[in-house]
This record gives C-alpha cells, sequence and structure tokens, in this order.
C-alpha cells in the first residue's frame, strides 16, 4: 500500500488526505505497509557511529517542534501546520516517522485543548448548580463516589460542555486554532536509519494563567527528572521526580503513556514509566550510552482515558486540559545529553 492510500478514519474535524512521499528519501519498513517490526533489543547501548546518527534525527525533530509551536496561531489548522512539518523533512532528506506508523494518515501528532470562553460558562454553570444538588442531597455524593460508571457520564457531559481537549495522538484537520487553545506537538522522524522523537505544548494566543502554569510545569517535570540521568541512576527515579512535582503543583501524570528506547526503532524496550510508585526495579539502572525518550503528559483533572473512534484520538474522561513535553536523551557517566534540544 502506497502511503498516499492510507485510508483515513472518521474524525470530528474534516482531514485532508496522506501526503505523498518522494521514492528517493530513505522510508522505515513500515512506511508502505503500516506494519510496525518490534524490536527484540532491551537496554541497549548505542556506539559512536549509532549516537552520532541519534544526534542528527533528534536534532531535525527538535527544529521540527520548533517550527510547529511558533506557528501555532490563531485561524492557523493543525493540518496547515503538519504541511509545514512535512515539507521541513523532506527539504532535509528525512521520512515524516508519523505518515504510515501502524497507520497513522500524518506527519506530527497535533492535539489542541479547546480553550474557548463560551464553553467553560456553560461547564462552570453545570458545576455550580450540581454543587448546590449535592449540598441538598448529599446521597448523590456518596453514589458518584461509588459509581464505577461515573468518568462515562462526566465524559459525555463534559464532551457537550467543552468540545475536545485532547491527552495526545491527534490528527491534524481543518479546525482552526483559536485564541485561549493549547495544542501539543508529537514530531517524529526518520534519517539515516535511525528515528527522533520530542513533544512539546504552545498556548494559542492568550491563555489563562493556569493553563500557563500546566505548560510550564509539564516542562519542569520533564526538565527535572532528565537532571538525575546519568550511568548507574535507577531508571524508578524519572516517575519519582515527575509524580512529586506534578502533584505539588496541583497536577496528575498520566499513567498510560510511557517513555521508551529509541534507535534502529522507533518504540523499543523497556519502556519509561512517569508515575510512581512504578515497575522499576531497584536493579532496573540506567547506563552510559542508552539513549531513551522522557515525555511525561500532565492533566489538571482526571487521569482515566478513552479513544476516539478514529482509533487515535485519546482525551481524559472528564474531557481535562493536558500538556506534554518530550525529549530524547543520552546517558553519560555522569549526567545526560539532550538529544532534541532546540532553544
Amino acid at each position: 500500500m502506497n502511503c498516499a492510500d492510507i485510508p483515513l478514519r472518521k474524525c470530528k474535524y474534516e482531514t485532508t488526505p496522506v501526503q505523498r512521499v518522494p521514492e528517493y528519501i530513505n522510508f522505515p519498513s513500515y512506511a508502505k505497509t503500516g506494519i510496525v517490526e518490534h524490536s527484540e533489543s532491551t537496554y541497549e547501548i548505542k556506539d559512536e557511529a549509532t549516537i552520532n546518527k541519534m544526534k542528527k534525527a533528534g536534532k531535525l525533530a527538535a527544529q521540527c517542534l520548533k517550527l510547529c509551536l511558533e506557528n501555532s496561531k490563531e485561524n492557523t489548522t493543525t493540518d496547515d501546520i503538519d504541511k509545514m512539518a512535512f515539507d521541513f523533512y523532506i527539504k532535509n532528506n528525512a521520512y515524516p516517522a508519523g505518515i504510515n506508523f501502524h497507520g497513522f494518515p500524518k506527519t506530527v501528532c497535533a492535539s489542541p485543548n479547546e480553550g474557548s470562553a463560551i464553553h467553560f460558562f456553560f461547564f462552570f454553570f453545570f458545576m455550580y448548580h450540581l454543587s448546590i444538588l449535592l449540598l441538598y442531597e448529599p446521597r448523590i455524593m456518596l453514589y458518584l463516589q461509588n459509581c464505577d460508571e461515573c468518568d462515562v457520564h462526566l465524559s459525555a457531559i463534559a464532551n457537550v460542555l467543552r468540545h475536545n481537549l485532547l491527552v495526545c495522538h491527534g490528527i491534524p484537520n481543518l479546525r482552526k486554532l483559536k485564541k485561549g487553545d493549547i495544542i501539543t506537538y508529537d514530531c517524529t522522524v526518520f534519517v539515516d536509519g535511525v528515528f527522533g522523537d520530542c513533544a512539546g505544548t504552545t498556548g494559542v494566543g492568550e491563555i489563562s494563567e493556569k493553563h500557563k502554569k500546566l505548560i510550564n510545569v509539564s516542562k519542569e517535570c520533564l526538565y527535572k527528572a532528565i537532571s538525575v540521568c546519568r550511568d548507574g541512576q535507577k531508571f524508578s527515579e524519572i516517575g519519582k521526580i515527575i509524580t512529586e512535582h506534578a502533584e505539588k503543583n496541583g497536577f496528575k501524570v498520566i499513567r498510560d503513556f510511557c517513555g521508551h528506547f529509541i534507535g534502529k526503532n522507533m518504540h523499543m524496550f523497556p519502556l519509561i514509566e512517569h508515575h510512581y510508585p512504578n515497575g522499576h526495579g531497584d536493579n532496573d539502572r540506567m547506563k552510559k550510552g542508552q539513549i531513551f525518550t522522557i515525555e511525561p503528559i500532565l492533566s489538571e483533572g482526571s487521569v482515566n482515558i478513552h479513544t476516539w473512534k478514529d482509533q487515535w484520538t485519546v482525551c481524559t474522561n472528564d474531557n481535562s486540559f493536558c500538556s506534554q513535553w518530550e525529549h530524547t536523551i543520552l546517558v553519560l557517566e555522569n549526567s545526560a545529553e539532550i538529544l532534541t534540544d532546540c532553544e
């Protein structure tokens, strides 16, 4: 199957056809089939030649992310941004790694949190009257606290009142960005036989102080985690530091999405857990020459999630605003080098 023939799954907003990657570009194995080969390597330590290739890939991914963030203006569509990212990669003789990765139809993941003021008005109008009801009928609160289906009910209400507030893996489309939105881009690239991967969040126009804080704290979580990475460090420390800083600032860590080792495959084992306690044991330690991503997603509310019918787009069940930052890093003897830094 040619990448231009990838079937577009039903989305909430209109999308454009998949862009055709020129044949002179070096394709990853999944480019024409959508079938991703899984790496059997775990805890891989890279040689110097591979590290140099990873640095090039990381730089391209970081430059693409910067391009996406800087061009997220009012009335621009995420489809516009995706085309910019596609053109940037092709100009640099690199494959837009999002295209046909497990069938994904676009270059980047674009996950907006729609911040329209009128939806907040109706949301708080609803919450105000709900609080009055709970005040006079406490049995309702007891029911809510013990009801396994409450997240589903909240999701239905939130979808009506607050539109689309995405966690990750949004498909670029023709909806125009609006003042007050915040949006996350996940940028991946394949060049010289290896992958680069990074992500970041920005606001569109003027955004609320709370959402500025959400974006800043999620970025701080990432950098605090990177600051402790070194040869011999426990992988569990990453989740511990991220969770402590997020919760101290009133946010929660989405548990369902992890960092990962990366190299000749985009996703390699082990996965890097951002929550704490986590599954990393005391003997699960970093070694010099390992390359992996750290990519925490913070939510202002629920950490329970669901996926749209397009099989990609993920939202929290209460439609909370979310923010994500991601870097690919190289473990050194006493520190870590960020391979996707473009600031």
